[in-house]
């Protein structure tokens, strides 16, 4: 490999926790337990969570197995073949291309609200845009973002593990600070007798809330893909997988049971929910601590994600998918700087144009597709004849678990929204012009 070997478990572990605990708590929790699954949020959290570790299981197989960075793309490749492995890697990177975009508008937010939304006051008047799918201003503090991550990332694998090390031990503090604080201002009521009760849009809602919050829960991904740069893989990723998702479902349900206690679920403020509920519960002093640990983790989100989209470009075109260059290694930091370059280039032309709203809603359906094929691939790897290694920390009670894995998540695939299947379709036919147009012509298997 070009890539620099330097990850051990604790570097993995925590790239894994940051880019858990950011993206899902702070973005995503506002809009579910606002809009469909209020309190029973902490089900939601719970049942994406069983989702999530069901995928782990089987992803951290084919890395133990496959220790090549691509992660889901990889494994498809090698199991299913080229065409099905570049369907699940153009919509994973676009996946977690939309994240860092959607995180970097939340983030954008959250520092906005704590200056009296200035920023967004200013940029309305003077530079307006239609709104809707399209954002009402352009957010050049999100781009701005953005552009210092993609400088980040681009210096080398290590040095971003330490940074999102620093700013996740960080996040975990806030995190021990909402709860304890959250259930002393808990108010059962919220729960119990508010307007609609737990589940104020049916078990359906708490349903739907699981399919959008799997995105939660995707930094297995981001230890997937950066395989090929880890010490000792078959050891190091399961382990990292095992303790990462352990850690997130805990804050995850705790965070979230501290919020919709402190507050009802009509009430969140969805840009910015756990400051906003300390300030309508009178605690402004804890309105800006937790400020400070939500753009901790969701500057370590973004980090981690940003981590992920250049390795799967890199993979990609390392099999002639798509065009050469991106596969760039840079000899000095080990990273594939031109596909990371890229990469932030368009997660800011992203951040600038479209509305937060627009890009949540298209987040998990990637990761889900993914998680199905990964399932799937296990199955057939495990009772095909192969010369894929056979020394690794092997899924349990296979095909139960990988085929429960794949009814999971096409249940979780058709609660989401009709909009995101239209983008998903649109995005699609843009890759299948891409690959028979160039793919399929350039492939490296196909001239071999």
């Amino acid at each position: 490999t070009d890539l620099n070997r330097c990850l051990g478990l604790s570097d993995l572990t925590f790239l894994s926790i940051g880019g858990m605990i950011g993206s899902g708590l702070y973005v995503l929790t506002g809009t579910v337990a606002h809009n469909f699954a209020g309190g029973s949020i902490v089900l939601s959290y719970l049942f994406a969570a069983i989702a999530s570790a069901l995928s782990a299981f089987c992803y951290a197989e084919f890395a133990a197995r496959i220790p090549v960075t691509g992660s889901a793309y990889q494994f498809t490749y090698l199991s299913v073949g080229e065409f099905w492995a570049f369907v699940i890697g153009w919509n994973v990177l676009l996946e977690h291309a939309v994240s860092v975009s959607a995180v970097a508008k939340s983030l954008s937010g959250y520092f906005d609200s704590l200056i009296g939304f200035k920023m967004k006051e200013y940029l309305v008047v003077h530079t307006p845009m239609p709104g809707g799918i399209l954002a009402s201003y352009p957010d050049f503090f999100a781009a701005g973002i953005v552009i210092i991550v993609t400088i980040i990332v681009a210096t080398g694998v290590k040095f971003t593990s330490r940074f999102t090390t620093i700013l996740a031990a960080v996040n975990l503090a806030i995190l021990v600070l909402i709860f304890s604080t959250g259930m002393y201002l808990a108010n059962i009521n919220n729960w119990t007798t508010v307007r609609g009760g737990f589940f104020p849009h049916g078990f359906a809602g708490t349903i739907s809330g699981a399919s959008t919050l799997v995105f939660s829960y995707v930094g297995y991904e981001i230890v997937a893909s950066v395989t090929e740069e880890a010490k000792n893989p078959n050891r190091d990723v399961p382990l990292a997988l095992l303790i990462s998702i352990c850690v997130a479902a805990l804050a995850y349900v705790g965070a979230s049971a501290a919020l919709t206690l402190m507050v009802p679920w009509y009430d969140i403020v969805i840009s910015a929910p756990f400051p906003a509920a300390y300030a309508q519960r009178g605690w402004n002093w804890a309105k800006y601590v937790v400020s400070i640990g939500a753009l901790a983790a969701m500057s370590t989100s973004i980090v981690t994600a940003l981590v992920v989209v250049p390795r799967y470009v890199y993979a990609m075109a390392s099999d002639g998918l798509i065009m050469p260059w991106f596969n760039t290694v840079n000899k000095t930091t080990g990273t594939p700087v031109i596909a990371t370059v890229t990469t932030g280039i368009f997660c800011i032309v992203m951040a600038l144009v479209f509305s937060l709203h627009s890009l949540v809603e298209f987040i998990s359906i990637g990761q889900l597709l993914a998680c199905s094929f990964v399932s799937f691939c296990v199955i057939k790897l495990r009772y095909e004849p192969n010369d894929v290694s056979q020394e690794w920390f092997g899924v349990p009670f296979v095909p139960i678990i990988p085929f429960a894995s794949i009814m999971v998540n096409i249940i979780l695939m058709l609660k989401l929204q009709k909009l995101t299947w239209l983008r998903l379709a649109i995005w699609m036919a843009i890759g299948l012009i891409i690959y028979f147009g160039y793919g399929y012509r350039h492939s490296k298997s196909r001239k071999e």
